[in-house]
């Protein structure tokens, strides 16, 4: 018997935080519409929030600490 699987690449869409010119204007926006595996990119600011990650894997970053 011949098995064949179609393995489709994951890849991780980024995502961005900010006041202007960002995805979302919150942290957890993003991380609420992120899928697995997707990058969660914060830009400098205030963010009073209390965050619920609930993803198996998803990156948040400070914009100044990605390179």
């Amino acid at each position: 018997m011949l098995l064949f699987f179609s393995i489709t690449p994951v890849s991780a869409e980024v995502i961005t935080v900010g006041v202007k010119n960002a995805d979302y204007t919150s942290i957890q926006g993003a991380i609420d519409n992120a899928n697995d595996t997707d990058i969660i990119i914060v830009y400098s600011g205030v963010y009073s929030e209390n965050l619920l990650i609930n993803k198996t894997w998803v990156a948040v970053r400070d914009i100044n600490l990605t390179s």
